[in-house]
Formats: C-alpha cells, structure tokens, sequence
C-alpha cells in the first residue's frame, strides 16, 4: 500500500515563513547588510561583523523557536531573537557614534523597534494561558 503525503496549501513553505515578524526579521537582515557594505573597510570590521551576526540571529531564533513543542521553550528563542534586535540598535548607535556612517538610520531603527514589539506580543502569546490549554490553532501573526 503506498502512503500518500498531505500537501500543505503552501507548499515549501514553513508556517513561520508566513509570519510577519519572521518577515520583517528577513527586511532587517537585508538592511544590515547593506548598512555593512557601507561602513569603512579599514576601521569597522568588528562592528560590521557583529551586525551581521545579530541581524542573522533575530530570523534564525525565531525560526527554531517555532519548531519547539511547549510555549517556553519557543518564547526563550523569541526572546533571544528578541535580544539581538536590542544587540543590533546598540550597534547601530555604535555606528553613528563613531562617526563611521553619515547616513540617516531611522528607518532601521523603526524597523527593529516594530520586531521587537511583535516578538514581545508573541512571547506573550506563546507563553499565555489560552496557548497552555491547547488553542494553538489561531497564530497572532
């Protein structure tokens, strides 16, 4: 007898990759890295390394956290994703501190502030009463 395999309305694609704070993550990576490819080759290298670090890590805990079974588990991994937006806003500040960009980086800073209370809210979601007694079925994002 041959098993047939369910096929997802979105084939290829991972519930989280639907996300919008999974999304908005992957604009920000790219945005890092542009802001890297901006900076002084001579004089920033830590800190354009340490940008595309932290940048990496916000879609890349957010996407392991999804693949957790119980809601502390995946919030730990929110919030870790969570701390390398703040890691990534120090870095930014580092940035126009030092002088190494003139550019206006608001629009970043915008950005990371928007993953931070989505994964703020999801945290809470993930780890709230409603998601605890089994209704895991309505994603908030």
């Amino acid at each position: 007898m041959k098993e047939t395999i369910a096929e997802s309305p979105e084939p290829g694609r991972f519930e989280f990759q639907k996300w919008a704070v999974y999304e908005n993550a992957q604009v920000f990576v790219v945005a890092a890295y542009k802001i890297c490819g901006q900076l002084p080759r001579d004089s920033a290298t830590g800190i354009r390394d340490q940008l595309r670090r932290a940048s990496q890590s916000i879609p890349l805990n957010i996407a392991e956290g999804s693949a957790r079974y119980t809601g502390r588990d995946k919030g730990n991994f929110f919030r870790i994703a969570r701390g390398s937006v703040f890691e990534c806003v120090a870095i930014l500040d580092s940035v126009q501190r030092l002088g190494f960009l003139q550019k206006d980086l608001g629009d970043s800073f915008k950005l990371l502030e928007t993953i931070s209370r989505m994964l703020s809210g999801l945290i809470g979601y993930v780890e709230g009463e409603k998601y605890k007694q089994g209704n895991k079925s309505a994603s908030p994002i």
